[in-house]
C-alpha cells in the first residue's frame, strides 16, 4: 500500500516491518470495543463479566488526584499500579494502544487529514509543556482538597460526554426495543456541556494529529513522566535523513505525537509506541529493543522551567480554596440530595471525578449532574432529582459502578442502603389536596418504600391522608415528591431536602417488611 506524505516528495511505501503496527491497530479497536461494551453494560450490571468501571479505576491519574484530594485510601484503585508498571517498562503504550479516546482521535484524523507539520518546531516544543503544567495545577489543587481531574482526564471526559449527552440522544431517537431502555433518558440542563467539551476536544484534531494528546492531556503527562527512561526504547541506527529517496523525513511526518522532530533524536516520554515510523522507514533504521542507548543532550528533553513549575503549582494551590470554599450556590445546599450513604459534602466533592457512571447506571434516572446548584466545588457532581424520579428500593447500581468510592459500597437491603438518611421530605398541608379540597389521594402513602408517613385514617368527614412524616423512617428518596407533583398544580405539597443527611434511620432495626404503619385518629 502506498501512502501520501505531507510536504514535498513522492509517496512512500511500507517496509517489511509492519507487523507490530497492524497488531497495534487491532488492539486499539478491541480496546475501544471493550470500552463501549462496558459502557452499555453499565445500564445492565447483572450481565457484566468485567466491572463496568474497569477503565476508570485503573486510571493512575484518577487514583492519584482522588486520594490526594479526599485524603481517603481507595484500595480498589491499586489496580492502576498495573498500568504504572507497564508504562515504566514499555513507555506510553496505554496512549497508543489502549486509550479509547486516543483511538477516536486516530479515527478522526483519518477523516480530517490534519497537517502534522502545521505548527512550527518552536511552537510544538512550547505547547508540549502545557499538559505537564496542567498536571502540576491539578496535583497542587488536590493537595488542598480540590478535585479538578474531571476537567481533562481523557477517560472521564469520554464517559461523561457520551453518558450525559450522546446516549440520551440515541435513546430518544431509537425505539425502546432497540435500546433495551424501559424509560427514555431524561434531558438535563447540564447534559450538553460535557458533550460539547468532548466534541471540542475531538475537533482539535483538525489542527494537528492528536492535538489533545500532544498538548492538553494530563494523563498523558503523567505517563510521560513515568516513561522518561523506559526499558523498551526507540533506537535509530543508520539514518540517512531520507536524503536518498524523494520524500520528506518519513518518521517526522508519520509521528502523530511529534516525538521525532529531527532524526535520530527521540522524545521517549512523548512516543506512544505506535510503530508507524518503524513501518515506513525506507532504511529500516528504527528499532525498539531492550538495549539502553547512549543518550545525548537532544534525547528526552523535558524542561518545564523552574518559573513555570512554581507558577503552575501556586496557581493550583491558590485557586483551589476559592473553589472548595466557594459560597456561590444557585440553590440552597439543603436542596442538593446526594446518593445513598454519602455522609459528608466536602469528602464527596473531593472524591467524585464527575465521570457520570452513576448517572448512566441509575435505572430511574433520578441521578443527574448538577450545575452550580452545589457551588463551584460541586460542579458536575451527581444528585438525586425528585422532579425527574426518585431513588427506589432494592437498587445499588450507583454504588457498584462508582470507581472512586465517592458513593460508598452498599447492598440492596434497607438495613444497608438506607441505614443513614439522604434527606427528609417536608409536608406542606396547605398545598395538599387532601386537606385543601378534602379529596381522596393517598399517592404519597402508597408509593413510600419505607412507610414513613403517619396516616390519618379515612372517616365520613375526611379522606385517608398523611398527618406527618416519621423523621426516623424517611430517607429522602423523593418518590413521594414526584407522585405529588403529578397531581398538584404548582409547587407540590411534599418537598425533599437534604436535612438530616448521614443521620441513622430506624430501618436497620425495624425494616419496612412487616412494619405496621402508625395511624392517627
Amino acid at each position: 500500500m502506498t501512502l501520501p506524505i505531507v510536504g514535498q516528495g513522492e509517496p512512500y511505501r511500507p517496509n517489511r516491518k509492519t507487523g507490530l503496527r497492524q497488531v497495534r491497530r487491532a488492539v486499539q479497536l478491541l480496546a475501544l470495543a471493550l470500552w463501549l461494551a462496558l459502557f452499555l453494560v453499565t445500564r445492565h450490571q447483572a450481565q457484566a463479566v468485567l466491572p463496568p468501571d474497569l477503565f476508570l479505576f485503573t486510571d493512575p491519574l484518577v487514583a492519584l488526584i482522588t486520594m490526594a484530594a479526599s485524603q481517603v485510601l481507595v484500595p480498589a484503585m491499586a489496580a492502576s499500579l498495573v498500568l504504572v508498571v507497564l508504562t515504566l517498562a514499555l513507555g506510553r503504550v496505554f496512549c497508543g494502544w489502549l486509550c479509547p479516546l486516543g483511538t477516536l482521535f486516530d479515527l478522526a484524523a483519518k477523516i480530517m487529514r490534519p497537517d502534522p507539520n502545521r505548527l512550527s518546531a518552536r511552537s510544538h516544543a512550547r505547547m508540549q509543556r502545557w499538559k505537564y503544567l496542567v498536571l502540576v495545577v491539578m496535583v497542587a489543587a488536590a493537595l488542598v482538597s480540590a478535585q479538578w481531574v474531571y476537567l481533562l482526564d481523557p477517560l472521564v471526559l469520554l464517559f461523561r460526554g457520551v453518558a450525559a449527552g450522546l446516549y440520551p440522544l440515541v435513546t430518544v431517537a431509537l425505539p425502546p426495543a432497540l435500546t433495551g431502555e424501559k424509560l427514555k433518558m431524561t434531558y438535563h440542563g447540564v447534559a450538553f456541556l460535557p458533550t460539547t467539551l468532548l466534541v471540542i476536544v475531538l475537533m482539535l484534531t483538525a489542527i494537528t494529529p492528536r492535538f489533545y494528546c500532544r498538548y492538553l492531556c494530563p494523563l498523558g503527562a503523567l505517563y510521560g513522566l513515568l516513561s522518561r527512561r523506559p526499558w523498551l526504547r526507540r533506537r535509530v541506527d543508520g539514518c540517512d535523513a531520507c536524503t536518498v529517496v524523494k520524500t520528506g523525513m518519513q518518521c517526522v511526518d508519520g509521528c502523530r505525537m511529534g516525538a521525532v522532530r529531527k532524526p535520530p533524536y527521540t522524545q521517549n516520554h512523548e512516543c506512544i509506541r505506535c510503530f508507524a515510523g518503524r513501518s515506513f522507514c525506507h532504511a529500516e533504521a528504527i528499532h525498539f529493543d531492550w538495549t539502553a542507548p547512549t543518550l545525548t543532550r537532544r534525547d528526552d528533553v523535558l524542561d518545564l522551567g523552574r518559573r513555570r513549575f512554581v507558577v503552575s503549582g501556586a496557581l493550583g494551590a491558590g485557586l483551589a480554596p476559592l473553589a472548595v470554599f466557594s459560597a456561590y450556590h444557585r440553590a440552597s445546599p439543603k436542596e442538593i440530595i446526594r446518593p445513598p450513604r454519602v455522609l459528608d459534602e466536602e469528602t464527596f466533592t473531593a472524591a467524585c471525578v464527575r465521570c457520570a457512571m452513576c448517572v448512566q447506571s441509575c435505572p430511574t434516572q433520578t441521578l443527574q449532574l448538577v450545575h452550580l446548584e452545589a457551588g463551584v466545588a460541586g460542579f458536575w457532581t451527581p444528585a438525586i432529582t425528585p422532579t425527574v424520579n426518585g431513588c427506589i428500593a432494592d437498587c445499588n447500581a450507583c454504588s457498584v459502578v462508582c470507581p472512586t468510592a465517592a458513593i460508598p459500597k452498599f447492598g440492596k437491603s434497607e438495613a444497608d442502603k438506607w441505614a443513614v438518611k439522604m434527606g427528609t421530605v417536608i409536608l406542606e398541608k396547605n398545598r395538599c389536596i387532601s386537606y385543601v379540597d378534602n379529596l381522596a389521594c393517598g399517592k404519597c402513602l402508597d408509593i413510600c418504600p419505607t412507610k414513613a408517613f403517619v396516616i390519618e385514617t379515612k372517616t365520613a368527614a375526611r379522606p385517608r391522608r398523611p398527618a406527618a412524616v416519621d423523621y426516623e423512617r424517611c430517607v429522602g428518596c423523593g418518590l413521594c415528591e414526584l407522585a405529588c407533583a403529578k397531581i398538584v398544580f404548582g409547587t407540590p405539597a411534599l418537598i425533599t431536602f437534604s436535612h438530616g443527611r448521614g443521620q441513622p434511620t430506624a430501618l436497620a432495626s425495624a425494616p419496612t417488611e412487616g412494619y405496621l404503619v402508625p395511624e392517627r385518629d
